[in-house]
């Protein structure tokens, strides 16, 4: 090892600090990627224009299985208010982190030995700190080879649900990001009143190690297709992302267009419910118990002294014949209809009914955690042939957006789990402009009533 390498390894760096040595003066850019999701929350790191935009997933799971899926969870002391995402000796757990601060960020969840009133968006502070914090960490241990000879230039990019991109929402998504960057930085333990402080100072508490106009707030919808917006296979005009997480569906239709050599995003209709992955396999487990129960019932027949007692256990048990059951049954399966029909519908009748994509082909990118789960595939299969009864022309073009690209890097990663991340990774100029729901052009184009989607319609927001 080199003189200049040794007296890098012994300055002793932790996640607090932001620079490899403060005497840097040539300056590199590394832009986190924050993926928030609903079970697992996600980071890619890349420098975009250094090391041929080297970009990294970062293995923060102490699980080695799925070291690149972080559970969206804070564990705390209740006393101290002291947080980790690994779970400590003493310690409680906060779950359904990212949906409980979607509903109700303001709600209290616990009184510290202080004092202190915890709230969620104190608990969402903290576990984005404690992203950030060994985000560092990890970069610092491992990647000095790299970057230990440049002045470090650190954005922060965090995701947000379609549904969620308004003026309310992002501001309060940009101010829980900035906090959490500027908490993590800090001398002192990750704690909720820290959090609350640090958030209540927003921008003004002095912290330099980053600039708040390189924290941004980026659709997870347009992060998870910038990398086809950059490909030579892209079109532009209308397109149409079904995005599959854990816990949430998210249906955004959107157009993608070129505008003075950059790409600009329009956000026309957007659908997100809680119908991901994880609460499909909940329905399908709920739906064969009952229909289990439906088969074999403990009723007056089995209760009646005369019937024959069957000589095996076996002989109790129901003989359901597993063809004969169709999942389009299925209560889930009729509101994941419901939700990816309405905003197909509503961008053809109302929302862009001239665009080319009627004609030609509508694209549709088929994406997240729960993308090859095949119910999601059947109903597109199922709507796309509902449309063609009423227009022979009619096609969708489904694809899926889990190629890996050529510069991102992590051991054993599924690419397709990590590709939110990947996108939040550029930088922000490398979107464009990014327009939110403009006014609908209500149009009525055809007398016949397209509610086929809208039949067996059941309005409820969680199954």
């Amino acid at each position: 090892m080199n003189a200049s390498a040794n007296q890098y390894q012994s300055d002793i760096l932790s996640g607090k600090d932001t620079q490899f040595s403060k005497r840097n003066q040539e300056i590199c850019d590394l832009v986190i990627g924050l993926d928030l999701g609903t079970s697992c929350t996600k980071v890619v790191v890349q420098s975009p224009f250094r090391h041929k935009k080297w970009s990294q997933a970062i293995p923060l799971n102490e699980n080695y299985r799925e070291p690149y899926l972080i559970p969206t969870q804070l564990f705390y002391d209740a006393e101290s208010g002291v947080t980790d995402i690994v779970d400590f000796s003493g310690a409680k757990r906060f779950q359904n982190l990212k949906l409980r601060f979607i509903d109700k960020p303001n709600q209290s969840v616990c009184t510290l030995k202080d004092g202190h009133v915890a709230c969620i968006r104190d608990f969402s502070v903290a576990f984005i700190a404690n992203i950030l914090f060994k985000t560092r960490e990890w970069i610092f241990e491992n990647c000095s080879d790299k970057f230990r000879q440049f002045k470090l230039i650190w954005h922060l990019n965090m995701g947000i649900p379609s549904s969620n991109f308004r003026k309310q929402y992002f501001a309060l998504y940009k101010a829980i990001a900035l906090a959490g960057w500027n908490q993590s930085t800090s001398s002192k333990d990750i704690t909720l009143q820290d959090a609350s402080l640090c958030y209540e100072a927003g921008s003004q508490n002095g912290n330099d190690s980053i600039h708040p106009e390189l924290v941004n707030i980026i659709p997870e919808v347009t992060a998870e297709v910038v990398n086809y917006a950059r490909s030579e296979s892209r079109n532009s005009g209308l397109h149409v992302i079904v995005d599959i997480g854990a816990s949430t569906l998210d249906v955004a239709g959107f157009e993608l267009y070129e505008r003075s050599g950059k790409d600009n995003y329009s956000l026309i209709e957007t659908q997100v419910r809680r119908l991901g992955a994880y609460r499909c396999h909940l329905a399908r487990i709920r739906e064969m118990k009952r229909l289990i129960l439906q088969e074999y019932a403990l009723d007056e027949e089995f209760s009646d002294p005369s019937y024959r007692v069957h000589q095996t256990l076996e002989e109790y048990l129901p003989q359901i014949e597993l063809d004969t059951i169709s999942e389009r049954d299925f209560t889930f399966r009729k509101l994941v209809r419901v939700c990816t029909g309405k905003v197909i519908k509503l961008l053809h009748n109302e929302s862009d009914p001239l665009a080319k994509a009627w004609e030609t082909g509508l694209s549709i990118f088929l994406c997240g955690g729960g993308q090859y789960v095949d119910l999601y595939q059947s109903v597109l299969r199922d709507i796309e042939a509902d449309w063609q009864r009423y227009n022979s022309k009619m096609r969708f073009r489904v694809t899926r957006l889990d190629q890996r690209p050529s510069n991102f890097h992590g051991e054993g990663a599924e690419f397709h789990r990590l590709a939110v991340a990947y996108g939040l990774s550029f930088p922000k100029d490398e979107f464009g402009d990014i327009w939110p729901k403009p006014k609908k052009r209500k149009i009525i184009r055809m007398e016949k009533d397209f509610n086929i989607y809208e039949k067996n319609y059941i309005r409820k927001e969680d199954m």
